[in-house]
């Protein structure tokens, strides 16, 4: 997640002003904890900047990964559940603990089995699975609790993929610098191999080009480029589904390479193993990539989809990308829509059968949220976070393990 931003409940009646998690709006939005984009940073346009509060201790950004959850507090502290919630032993928690060794953390962002945060001095921190180097700490050995990541200057932003994280420094501060590290067996770090790294990796792009965003999914790594003062969409990694947009024919993009057929794009949001992005201007969206489900939003199901314009898409506000589902939260009135696989209550509603076009998700309206690349999702609204969708680890925080499709109330300890 980025440095500065946390994603924001709204509050009396008022439109969630997502910092990304969301701390603030930079000239092109603002991204969200909610990664926060890693939280992921939650983007945001419109609705940027959080509400005055009570003073009190209170949660203010959420992330989510495939089996945990975390959320930033106001005071800059995190508490995680699910697997790997950043304690020792590392093994599974149901409900939220405090991870003690983490301090004035400024982004989050979780992983298949690990998990990255950023403190205000711009140190990088990842927990959890190592087999392939994913901690960047230039070991393959798991660590149930936080480790500083060496060799690398002052942060803005880490995200988390499936078993790789990138992090990059201010798009605002010359020059920007990238690294990934990790998994790599599909040149998702997009060094031009296929060998995992267990250090951070500098990303090598042409002179006029800086990254502006990036959001790695599994297996591949999406960007928004800024090429001379135009944004392009970049990609490298896992083609197999068309993940970088190209014929699946090629199944690995081993280098940056700019996406074919998209509008320009101001966001990009990577998933399990498709993408969307919101287009600038408009801020309308696009997907791509797997679709067996429909979460690419072309009303129909099929192995992959190229990149396409979401049919019944309006705009964006900030969007959500699941594993096998899509949501986003729309610009005017902060309203929820979803579509893909709702089989867990991925929409926090009842489950259904896969759904091919963007549909009501009023229990998203007006609250801070998160889904990416995980089976379910986590909202705040008025300073209370709830849970629904997929719990086999106790990702819901209800110290339960069962699926639940009900949003369940996590208990903080406040």
């Amino acid at each position: 997640m980025r440095r500065g931003r946390a994603h924001q409940p709204a509050r009396d009646g008022q439109a969630v002003r997502v910092a990304a998690l969301v701390f603030g709006c930079a000239a092109l939005g603002c991204n969200t904890l909610t990664g926060l984009d890693g939280l992921e940073k939650a983007d945001c346009v419109e609705n940027c900047g959080g509400a005055a509060g009570s003073g009190a201790l209170a949660p203010e950004g959420v992330s989510v990964g495939r089996n945990s959850s975390c959320v930033l507090m106001t005071d800059k502290s995190v508490r995680c559940w699910g697997a790997h919630p950043g304690v020792a032993p590392g093994t599974v928690k149901t409900t939220p603990i405090k991870v003690a060794t983490l301090a004035d953390i400024d982004g989050l962002s979780i992983g298949l089995g690990h998990s990255c945060a950023v403190d205000g001095s711009g140190t990088v921190f990842c927990w959890g699975q190592n087999e392939h180097g994913q901690l960047g700490d230039g070991t393959t050995t798991p660590s149930p609790e936080p480790k500083a990541v060496p060799g690398l200057p002052s942060i803005d932003t880490v995200i988390a993929g499936a078993a790789h994280s990138c992090a990059y420094t201010s798009p605002d501060v010359e020059p920007v610098q990238a690294f990934c590290w990790g998994q790599n067996d599909s040149g998702q770090l997009g060094d031009g191999t296929t060998t995992d790294s267990p250090n951070p990796v500098k990303l090598v792009l042409p002179v006029t080009a800086k990254i502006v965003r990036m959001s790695p999914g599994t297996g591949f790594t999406p960007a928004i480029v800024d090429v001379a003062g135009v944004l392009e969409t970049w990609c490298w990694g896992r083609n197999d589904k068309g993940q970088c947009g190209l014929s699946t024919s090629q199944a690995v993009v081993a280098t940056p390479t700019k996406i074919p057929g998209v509008p320009q794009l101001e966001r990009v949001y990577g998933g399990s193993e498709h993408v969307c992005g919101r287009t600038a201007g408009t801020k309308l969206p696009w997907c791509w990539g797997a679709n067996e489900h429909g979460q690419v939003g072309v009303n129909k199901s099929s192995p992959s989809e190229p990149p396409t314009a979401v049919i019944g898409g309006v705009a964006v506000d900030t969007m959500y990308v699941g594993a096998r589902h899509s949501c986003l939260m729309t610009n005017s009135s902060v309203e929820g829509r979803c579509w893909g696989a709702n089989d867990f209550g991925q929409f926090g509603g009842p489950p259904s059968t896969d759904v091919l076009m963007p549909s009501d998700a009023p229990y998203l309206n007006g609250a801070a949220t998160m889904m990416r690349q995980a089976e379910h999702g986590c909202r705040i609204l008025d300073d209370v976070v709830t849970c629904f969708g997929a719990n086999d680890s106790g990702q819901l925080g209800n110290g339960k393990t069962e699926p639940f499709s009900a949003p369940v109330v996590v208990d903080l300890g406040l």
